[in-house]
């Protein structure tokens, strides 16, 4: 059980881990979209990178909250690990399929700042607020 509702409608593990499963569907297809397809905001620098870490912030935490209202014994740090496996593949494909994108590093920097931010986020704020 959660105390005090801190986040209210995420009692149950099955909707919590359809949440992630979504997600991360949706960051699939925004990172393997044609760059024609995305929308063009050049007023605010770098955001691209505030929007890879914000992705990979929420896929972290709501990740880690699903294994932890499925008590399952899942060590994080392989979360963690596999999804910045899983980001670092979306980049390769970036950089070959022919969708007028490419591999950028600092999108990986971006991408395993959200994941850590996500981790310590869930650690410090989250983990003992949920039974």
């Amino acid at each position: 059980m959660l105390e005090n509702n801190f986040i209210p409608g995420i009692r149950n593990a099955k909707i919590t881990q359809v949440f992630t499963i979504a997600w991360g569907i949706m960051i699939l297809i925004l990172c393997l979209m044609p760059a024609s397809d995305l929308p063009k905001v050049e007023r605010i620098p770098n955001l691209d990178k505030i929007v890879h870490f914000t992705l990979y912030f929420v896929l972290s935490v709501s990740e880690l909250i699903t294994i932890k209202l499925q008590k399952t014994k899942i060590n994080s740090a392989f979360v963690i690990i596999g999804f910045f496996l899983g980001s670092f593949l979306i980049e390769v494909l970036q950089g070959i399929l022919p969708f007028n994108r490419s591999f950028s590093m600092l999108d990986l920097v971006a991408n395993l700042s959200g994941l850590l931010g996500g981790l310590l986020f869930y650690r410090f704020v989250i983990s003992e607020k949920i039974a």
